[in-house]
């Protein structure tokens, strides 16, 4: 059995479109709430809207700054810690406390052993 056909209106333009005049209104409104709100902003912050020329130079950034060569600066850090720990100079002269390299120290305290240390008991047998 064949299908009834249907036939379709031609197209037409729909009448019931949405008004110029609301559309106009409607760009009113917030073309005026627009005004209003930067008008407002304008009122509130009167001096955002000139130029402001900074005078004097701006401060250098506060210590400490960002390193150029933080492997240069490590070696140099450390070639300083070696030098002090393996320096031979006076602490205190007037009390003869004196800073020796840390082998030194350790030679030094093997062969004399620590004043005021206890002595170890004897093995007994």
């Amino acid at each position: 059995m064949p299908e009834p056909v249907q036939i379709l209106s031609p197209a037409r333009h729909e009448r019931h479109d949405v008004r110029f005049r609301y559309v106009a209104a409607g760009a009113s409104w917030v073309a005026l709430v627009l005004a209003i709100v930067l008008l407002t902003a304008w009122w509130l912050f009167p001096r955002t809207m000139t130029d402001q020329y900074v005078a004097e130079p701006t401060p250098a950034f506060a210590s400490p700054q960002l390193q150029s060569s933080p492997r240069l600066d490590m070696n140099l850090f450390r070639a300083q810690q070696r030098a002090e720990l393996d320096g031979l100079y006076w602490l205190d002269r007037a009390h003869g406390v004196v800073h020796l390299p840390i082998e030194d120290a350790m030679r030094k305290v093997a062969a004399e052993g620590i004043p005021d240390w206890p002595k170890p008991k004897e093995a007994r047998r």
